[in-house]
């Protein structure tokens, strides 16, 4: 058992999973907090739930969260009216929006119960947990200026009376990238940049650089060269191409052509400077192409981040050791 206990504050749900098919019917659950619950319970946590909901979800509420997800307390901290707290959800998996619908969401009324200060005696948390709502986020965060424990907030929906609160110690964020909130925050960001950023033409390049210099370096002709790094590079960008495309379903065409230009023209260059490998022209020429994709990485992609490119300068230093070991050798 760990020692922490923590309070799930929010909403209660029921989470009808319109794209989950069983026996000719979508899928239902109680949704909200008992996402939270359901990893409470599996991790073995003591934790309480503090939450709103209609009426008739009260017995499910109280039966499911005690009897099957052994949380240690359940409070009510009040009542929706005017709105059943149905989530229709089209995307189940989580790979984009996942087309949430809450069903005459808008027209919610909360109605209070349970003072918010009785349930933090009541139970005496380490750890709180809020996700927030339109049922008074600002005012239970202002009964915690004096709270000793951990406050940690799912941003990802109906939080922005939270925003200018600056007096409350937040620990931990939590921000989705398929939530309105992210695409608030980061409206302005261009989806091109973070192409580049997650390698279309950055920190990909300069570890191509190595790897190719390297092999042009360790093999005994072009034929034994050109087989090398065929079958690396062709076997690293499709085991690359196809997790992206099944696992993470991301997959940008114009990336995946680029990478293969940049494949066949190295292995055309390769070739061309493979004689001059142990000379102090091919030294030159690793140092150049490996100073411009450096300064291109640390300001261009990183922002002036010299940190970020410190692992790409170690490679870069041991293999210009090894050139230069080489070199030595030949004369």
């Amino acid at each position: 058992m760990h020692n922490r206990k923590i309070l799930i504050i929010g909403e209660v749900y029921v989470d009808q999973h319109l794209d989950i098919i069983e026996n000719g019917y979508s899928t239902s659950r109680l949704g909200g907090i008992f996402h939270a619950a359901r990893s409470c319970d599996a991790l073995n946590i003591e934790y309480a739930l503090a939450y709103y909901a209609p009426d008739y979800l009260v017995k499910d509420v109280e039966k499911f969260g005690i009897d099957v997800l052994r949380a240690s307390s359940i409070f009510r901290l009040g009542k929706v009216d005017k709105a059943p707290n149905v989530m229709l959800i089209g995307q189940s998996d989580e790979s984009g929006n996942q087309l949430y619908e809450n069903i005459l969401g808008r027209q919610a009324e909360y109605v209070s119960m349970l003072p918010f200060m009785q349930v933090l005696d009541d139970f005496d948390p380490t750890d709180i947990i809020i996700f927030p709502g339109r049922y008074g986020n600002a005012g239970i965060l202002s009964n915690l200026s004096n709270y000793e424990g951990k406050i940690h907030i799912d941003m990802n929906y109906d939080c922005d009376d939270i925003l200018d609160l600056d007096t409350i110690k937040i620990q931990t964020v939590f921000l989705s990238t398929s939530s309105t909130s992210f695409e608030e925050f980061f409206k302005e960001i261009s989806y091109d940049n973070l192409i580049k950023y997650f390698g279309w033409i950055s920190t990909g390049v300069i570890i191509w650089l190595v790897i190719g210099s390297f092999l042009i370096i360790k093999t005994k002709n072009r034929k034994e060269f050109s087989i090398v790094y065929s079958l690396f590079m062709i076997s690293m960008l499709i085991s690359y191409y196809v997790f992206s495309f099944l696992v993470v379903k991301y997959l940008v065409q114009k990336i995946v052509i680029f990478w293969i230009i940049m494949f066949i023209g190295s292995l055309i260059l390769g070739n061309i400077i493979y004689d001059k490998k142990n000379t102090n022209l091919f030294r030159i020429l690793f140092i150049l192409a490996s100073i411009i994709f450096l300064i291109y990485d640390a300001i261009e992609i990183n922002g002036i981040n010299l940190i970020a490119i410190i692992p790409e300068v170690l490679m870069v230093v041991y293999l210009l050791i090894i050139i230069s070991k080489g070199i030595k050798e030949v004369k």
